[in-house]
């Protein structure tokens, strides 16, 4: 009853920091979200798709609903789609804006609550566990990634889910059979259907942290946990491959699949002095310090390793002190492991490639590992170091000595000082035209093609999303075959995008005028809709003067005016 209690009231707590960190976009409806604009805005596309595929009897896999009329594989995007069938009923509701800041919100308290969950498998005081659970849930990784990568944060759930798993099967073992089989198959493919950039990493982990508990591991133990350990993964195994074999087949073997490099390599890395540097936003950054974070290689979203000089001295201490117990061991070690596994292949230093090489070189080497962001793997890092926070306060207050017990409980509270972030976190405002949210949208026939601008970012996938997805558009953004981002070229989406980056609009010669219109009769526009129009974020340009060029743009191509209703400019049946 007690550790009960103490459960409820971490998540209350948990829940409570979020709310108030993340309060200036959740008060707003659909006006305002977490994060900036661009990768924001994608996910919110994925949470109104998967559920109206469903719904319409369309494959959530495949879509022509953007980059029309090209077939895109959506798992080879952040496609969400167990996510956003969870948040099916408030998205069908409430838009994939407002669903988009609870889960965005929801993440952080979450992936806390599940850690202090896990934790406790290693510590009988729940506030060892709520200590550890408030670093993993709000940790760098976390607040690097709340910008856009939605996929990432809620990812962060999953690996304390498969600690408690592999914990339950490879050492405790007390669970009925087949439960904890099922639950790390199941949590896997979860994992495969949210992130699955993520899911590489836990393989990796996984492989690496079960050859580490062997190590540590007596014989006898191996030998008497070893029958019920390998019918446990054998389940596991069964139930992903079962649940996993049409979205796999899709990925690898269906149409839109990518193959070869999609990120840059040996780029989105740890560099070593991320791990000491403190980046803007959190408490104790400096002009010097940021100075130096911006010579990383990557940008800030993928800078989420820095740990502090504090936390570092404290997970030497808890190694000094806690030397007999193999749990603190296997901790220690194995966030040191995912640290350098992090570095990527070579080590960075202050934004020079040392060309030292490093494991992960050999890593990246294996099907489908070579398109890992390695710093990313610093989710499992944060995760290791609450088990070593977890185990060291723990044993400080099981100290009779009163002033040991305050001394410990201060020494983590100084050592988690320097990851407070008390400000930096983005919200973007910015309405969705009313025509995407109200009846006048229902003149445009049902999935039917309109040329939206915006075309080359994501801001036309958000109208579009908002708007219950009601037709389809040649703009927006993903990846499609041959590796490439961004809306297939076309002439009209070259034109769009040559205005929306702040260049002047095509001449309209009359070989540019007919390839134009041979485009608009080819894609079998319904219409050509206008609306606020943002750069897509290379050449800055007032959005008043992108939107005004474009309704010029189209004034002159169509022979006509344009009608405006609702916040933006029609041409209907071009």
């Amino acid at each position: 009853m007690r550790r009960a209690l103490w459960l409820g009231g971490a998540l209350l707590a948990y829940s409570a920091l979020a709310v108030y960190v993340f309060r200036s976009a959740l008060g707003t409806g659909s006006s305002a979200w977490i994060g900036g604009p661009g990768d924001a805005e994608i996910m919110m596309w994925y949470l109104a798709w998967n559920p109206f595929a469903l719904l319409h009897h369309h494959d959530p896999l495949l879509t022509t609903y953007i980059h029309y009329p090209v077939v895109l594989n959506t798992l080879w995007n952040p496609s969400l789609v167990f996510p956003s069938l969870v948040a099916a009923p408030l998205t069908l509701v409430a838009g994939p804006i407002v669903s988009y800041n609870l889960l965005a919100t929801a993440a952080f308290p979450l992936a806390a609550w599940l850690a202090m969950l896990a934790l406790l498998r290693f510590v009988d005081n729940p506030l060892p566990a709520f200590a550890g659970g408030l670093l993993y849930g709000f940790s760098p990784y976390m607040f690097a990634h709340q910008g856009g990568h939605l996929p990432l944060i809620l990812a962060a759930a999953f690996p304390p889910v498969m600690l408690i798993a592999w914990h339950e099967i490879l050492v405790r073992q007390r669970w009925a059979w087949p439960w904890p089989g099922f639950l790390l198959g199941f949590s896997a493919v979860a994992l495969l259907l949210t992130a699955e950039e993520v899911l590489a990493v836990a393989a990796v982990i996984s492989a690496c942290g079960f050859v580490l508990l062997l190590a540590l591991s007596r014989r006898r133990q191996i030998r008497e946990r070893w029958p019920r350990a390998a019918s446990e993964l054998t389940v596991a195994l069964i139930t992903f491959v079962l649940l996993a074999a049409v979205p796999l087949y899709f990925e690898l073997r269906g149409p839109g699949r990518l193959t070869g490099f999609v990120q840059a390599p040996n780029t989105y890395v740890s560099d070593l002095l991320a791990f000491v540097t403190p980046p803007s936003g959190l408490v104790f950054s400096t002009s010097r310090a940021a100075a130096v974070v911006a010579q990383f290689t990557g940008n800030g979203a993928e800078n989420n390793a820095y740990v502090g000089v504090p936390l570092l001295l404290l997970l030497l201490l808890a190694v000094v002190l806690l030397r007999r117990r193999r749990e603190m061991w296997w901790a220690a070690l194995a966030f040191l492991g995912t640290a350098l596994l992090s570095m990527g292949p070579s080590l960075h230093l202050g934004g020079r490639d040392t060309l030292l090489r490093l494991p992960w070189r050999y890593i990246a080497k294996l099907p489908l590992m070579q398109n890992v962001l390695p710093s990313r793997m610093m989710v499992f890092g944060y995760l290791f170091l609450a088990l070593v926070l977890g185990l060291l306060v723990d044993a400080g207050l099981r100290r009779r000595e009163a002033p040991l017990r305050v001394a410990t409980v201060a020494a983590a509270g100084l050592a988690l000082l320097p990851l407070l972030q008390p400000g930096g976190f983005t919200t973007t405002a910015d309405p969705v035209p009313a025509f995407f949210t109200t009846s006048a949208e229902r003149a445009i026939p049902d999935g039917s093609v309109v040329v939206l601008g915006p075309a080359s970012g994501a801001r036309g996938m958000r109208w579009q999303a908002a708007g219950g997805l009601r037709f389809r558009q040649p703009g927006g953004l993903g990846f499609f075959p041959p590796n490439t981002f961004g809306a297939p070229s076309s002439p009209l989406v070259d034109a769009l995008t040559q205005i929306e980056l702040g260049r002047p609009a095509p001449a309209l010669t009359p070989a540019e005028r007919s390839a134009l219109l041979a485009d608009l009769r080819a894609l079998g526009a319904s219409a050509v809709i206008v609306g606020p129009t943002q750069t897509a974020g290379v050449l800055p340009t007032a959005p008043a003067s992108a939107e005004a060029i474009e309704v010029a743009f189209f004034t002159d191509l169509l022979g006509r005016a344009p009608e405006q209703e609702g916040g933006v400019y029609v041409w209907w049946h071009p």
